[in-house]
């Protein structure tokens, strides 16, 4: 996975439908928003349906075809990751 960039990492479950903690390992947190698609470091594609804050740790996510608990803990520990080509341009300096 050399052309892809990690930007987070997915946690423990959060509640009983399906949603995860989610530590993000960017400075543009925003890219986790509804629609948003990632792959996993285990070549999953995982499409965000839900996102809200969580504490000041991170993020909680639901993701398109995980809605229960157990399918959750399936992502548990998965490195989330985009295309190089997707990063976000850097200011000059």
């Amino acid at each position: 996975m050399t052309d892809r960039i990690a930007v987070g990492r997915i946690g423990k479950p959060h509640g009983l439908r399906g949603a995860v903690t989610l530590v993000p390992d960017t400075d543009a947190p925003d890219r986790f928003r509804i629609g948003a698609e990632f792959l996993t470091d285990a070549g999953e594609l995982l499409a965000v349906d839900s996102v809200s804050p969580y504490r000041d740790k991170g993020l909680i996510v639901g993701f398109s075809g995980y809605g229960s608990r157990e399918d959750a803990e399936t992502l548990r520990g998965r490195i989330v990751t985009i295309a190089q080509e997707e990063r976000r341009a850097l200011d000059e300096g």
